[in-house]
């Protein structure tokens, strides 16, 4: 009969038939390949070398490669035989056994092998004779696989003899994502988006990946190495559309234990353990308290002979090639120095659009033209780890391409260390933030907002009435406001120096909105030179996902690239510093210039005291240039001439710095000598308000904070200007005989009722026969 043993020769084994001795059968692409599915069959025909053959009793164990990528369920496993061309087979026993049975640490041991033992009765496979074996509902690996054979071994019915080949056809797992991938971005810098995280910048972004399969580029050893024997196998990081994105050297995050010199370093301990934004503090991380540090920072070499980042320089995908022999395993970490260049447009960290995937690409154990992925779908998306305590606050999805506030302006009220007052903040909006979004104003280290930091509006009037691009607006109805913590401050002590301000409506593009926000300066002894030092301010949606922001400090005034520094309050009495008509006089107006008067400036000390002056006036006034007249000696009063008490007049002419700011860098003065001065200004038509409207005089601006003598804020008196009037008008024709007028008109400062107060229009000469009629259309507000 079919399968009867002929012409055995005693003490021959059974082998397989070298090519088809375990071949696949399942529904297959054209590369052999079976691509894997939950419960997915295992369905392989066996095919013998010749005699004896495959016999009952024989024992035959698959080996699922790679080994440490699966974890079958042990014990009893599901299988049939399918007997050839109706032939007999039987029931086949079939058992999961762990591939290393181990006595003592049963945790270590892998069920990676499955243990099938021939029917009883079954007609020998040879010849001819090649029964089907069915395995069923098998388990999926633990991670994405590129195409593999099946490692099978043959051994006699006494588990002796045995006979090993590789099946033929492959089996992977490549659409259905991965357990083991993790694919991150460090959140850092102010903003949480790197270092440099504006339109056109070149940043640098930190991104940890965990390998989610096991990746080789495998080498030909039966033919000479070279590149037609050697299959290709690659990393790819897709940022999103529009970034452009490279690898210095390898990628390798650089830590401070490189240097010989770094000593023993403080792992920062406890579920609680601050991070700063830094990548060194990530390093140096031990929130399980474990006595290691949490995050690793594996590389890709790029040493001779293994892979390299060379084919990723200024364009996207950032990618990295394997080496000839080079593998990357499964659960692998490594962290990457990303070299990026950000889009020319800004991207919110909300947008559907900004999303981060990397692939790894590799053909597995075939042929070098047959290429395979896994990833470049959602399951391989970059993600934020579910919140732990190891991983609080360290890790995101993607970054935000901010646009750079071109106008904002944080002014103080008092200038001296320790003193709670009112910051003045102005910013332009660029981006809508959608309802419910924020403003966040960042304070220097250790300046306090408190938990709930304490918001007002400004004066009405320094509103403008109409709600446009351009238009100065108060806060869309504040929702509420929280004290919170820079990245750097987090490292530096309890204070709160970061106010989240959330308002019910929203921050509308080309608007400028204005509030007032109290704060505690930093006291003397806190005040740490800080390469950040200064104030920022960003906005962001209902999220807190930021938008817009500044690129650098903002200023005390629109234009200025740094912002206020911290006084000591050492004079002895603040100076006198006002304008000496009393109001603030447009030129184009009244023909005429405004004289600011500074007297009783007196500086501690003993003997002559080096130190610097600046002063800065309003917006919409211009200082005069000293060398033609715009700075004078001091007003005396006849009283104080009799009494010899005047101030005495600075010997040195200002520095004109720019329109709105008079320096002198360096001047002697006399301790305990009253000083005064007066320098002219020009008054500019009022526009809507950039910035409140004060005058600053800062003694010691350029000396260290011991030698800051003080600061001083003064508001300045009101602008006798008329602003907002447009005018409407029944006809527009040439020579019409009658035209109705109607003037509408907004004042900045008060006109008292008085006799000789007069309301006055003046018309171009052509203009005949005007009366006014009442009353006036209009309403008082």
């Amino acid at each position: 009969q079919a399968g009867t043993l002929q012409g055995a020769v005693a003490g021959q084994s059974a082998m397989f038939d070298s090519d088809t001795g375990f071949q696949l059968l399942n529904a297959a692409d054209s590369n052999s390949v079976h691509h894997l599915a939950a419960g997915f069959n295992i369905t392989a025909r066996l095919q013998a070398a010749g005699a004896p053959g495959i016999q009952q009793g024989a024992f035959l164990r698959l080996f699922m490669f790679p080994l440490t990528q699966w974890e079958l369920d042990p014990g009893p496993c599901d299988a049939i035989c399918v007997p050839f061309d109706g032939g007999r087979c039987g029931t086949i026993e079939c058992v999961v056994d762990p591939l290393m049975p181990m006595r003592f640490v049963s945790h270590l041991e892998r069920y990676a092998a499955i243990k099938l033992k021939m029917p009883t009765g079954m007609d020998s496979i040879v010849g001819d004779v090649s029964h089907t074996i069915v395995l069923a509902n098998l388990s999926l690996p633990s991670a994405a696989l590129f195409p593999m054979p099946l490692g099978v071994q043959l051994t006699s019915s006494s588990d002796e003899d045995p006979d090993y080949i590789l099946s033929k056809g492959y089996i992977a797992f490549l659409g259905h994502g991965s357990p083991l991938w993790e694919g991150r971005l460090l959140r850092t810098g102010r903003y949480g988006s790197g270092p440099r995280p504006f339109v056109d910048q070149e940043n640098l972004i930190y991104a940890q990946i965990r390998f989610g399969a096991s990746l080789w580029r495998r080498v030909n050893a039966s033919s000479a190495i070279s590149s037609a024997a050697e299959s290709h196998a690659s990393l790819q990081i897709f940022p999103p559309a529009g970034f452009a994105c490279h690898v210095e050297g390898d990628g390798r995050v650089s830590h401070a234990h490189d240097s010989e010199e770094a000593g023993s370093l403080t792992l920062g301990r406890g579920p609680d353990a601050a991070f700063d934004g830094q990548i060194q503090t990530l390093l140096l991380l031990d929130r399980d308290m474990d006595d290691f540090a949490d995050h690793v920072r594996g590389s890709l070499s790029v040493q001779n002979g293994d892979g390299s980042w060379r084919t990723s320089v200024g364009r996207s995908p950032c990618q990295y090639v394997l080496g000839p022999g080079q593998a990357l395993h499964a659960g692998q970490v490594v962290l990457i120095a990303l070299r990026i260049v950000n889009p020319s447009t800004p991207v919110s960290r909300s947008s559907k659009l900004n999303k981060w995937f990397a692939i790894l690409e590799g053909s597995g154990w075939l042929p070098p033209d047959a290429a395979y992925r896994a990833g470049l779908d959602e399951s391989w998306a970059f993600t934020e780890p579910i919140s732990s305590p190891i991983d609080e606050g360290l890790w995101v999805e993607n970054v935000a391409i901010m646009s750079p506030i071109s106008s904002a302006s944080v002014q103080p009220e008092r200038f001296n260390f320790g003193s709670q007052h009112f910051l003045k903040i102005f910013f332009k909006v660029n981006q809508d933030t959608g309802a419910g979004g924020m403003v966040v104003v960042d304070a220097p280290l250790n300046f306090m907002f408190g938990s709930t930091c304490e918001v007002e509006e400004f004066d009405a009037r320094l509103y403008d009435s109409t709600d446009v691009p351009g238009s100065t607006r108060p806060l869309p109805v504040p929702k509420s406001c929280q004290g919170d913590q820079t990245p750097s401050q987090k490292l530096k002590g309890p204070s709160l120096n970061r106010a989240l301000l959330q308002v019910v409506g929203s921050f509308r593009a080309g608007r400028t909105y204005a509030f007032r926000i109290q704060v505690i300066n930093a006291q003397r002894q806190e005040l740490e030179e800080d390469s950040e030092y200064g104030f920022y301010i960003w906005t962001a949606d209902s999220n807190g996902f930021p938008l817009d922001g500044s690129e650098a400090q903002v200023g005390i005034m629109d234009s200025q690239s740094s912002s206020w520094q911290l006084y000591n309050e050492a004079w002895p009495h603040a100076p006198s510093v006002y304008v000496s008509s009393g109001f603030l006089h447009p030129y184009a107006t009244f023909r005429m210039y405004e004289r600011l008067v500074v007297n009783d400036l007196t500086v501690p000390g003993e003997n002559l005291v080096t130190t610097s002056i600046r002063i800065t006036a309003p917006a919409d006034c211009q200082f005069l240039d000293p060398a033609e007249g715009g700075f004078l000696p001091p007003f005396i009063s006849p009283e104080a001439l009799l009494l010899d008490a005047g101030s005495l007049p600075l010997t040195i002419d200002p520095i004109l710095l720019n329109s709105r700011q008079l320096t002198w860098q360096s001047l002697e003065l006399r301790a305990g000598i009253s000083y005064g001065f007066q320098v002219e200004l020009k008054v500019g038509m009022p526009s809507s308000a950039k910035e409140e409207r004060n005058f600053f005089l800062e003694v010691g601006y350029e000396q260290q904070v011991s030698q800051r003598l003080g600061g001083l804020a003064v508001p300045a008196p009101p602008v006798r200007a008329v602003v907002a009037a447009p005018v409407g008008y029944t006809s527009s024709h040439a020579g019409a005989q009658q035209n109705t007028l109607t003037f509408y008109f907004h004042m900045t400062s008060d006109v008292p009722a008085v006799p000789g107060s007069a309301l006055v229009i003046q018309a171009d000469a052509g203009l005949q026969g005007m009366s006014l009629a009442c009353p006036v259309v209009g309403r008082v507000v």
